[in-house]
């Protein structure tokens, strides 16, 4: 199954958009792309994702919301770049401990 986007807490992935989304059959959507690559199909998800669909604040505050966890403590892989599921564990982890002065990430 092809994951285009995980999501991470310190923990590991507690959320993802791989094929269970965009190869839906079902109208609702759960995961991290909020709903834009849903049912599209590998290679449409794959084009958003590089568009930066998903990776966006705004999306990862929806999924927190949905998931009831803070967005403070996520943060969005793009699982495209990062293929091997250790790495990204290790990527997510790095960026959420050891955030940078310029990080990204959410600040409600």
């Amino acid at each position: 199954m092809t994951t285009v986007l995980a999501v991470y807490n310190t923990k590991g992935c507690v959320g993802r958009c791989d094929a269970n989304c965009h190869d839906a059959k079902h109208s609702t959507c759960t995961c991290i792309c909020n709903g834009e690559n849903h049912g599209v199909g590998f290679v449409c998800a794959e084009a958003n994702v590089e568009r930066m669909v998903g990776v966006h604040p705004d999306d990862l505050i929806a999924f927190a919301k949905a998931t009831n966890r803070d967005p403070r403590e996520l943060t969005v892989i793009n699982r495209l770049k990062v293929r091997n599921a250790r790495h990204a564990r290790k990527q997510a982890r790095d960026k959420l401990l050891q955030p940078d002065l310029f990080d990204e990430r959410i600040t409600p």
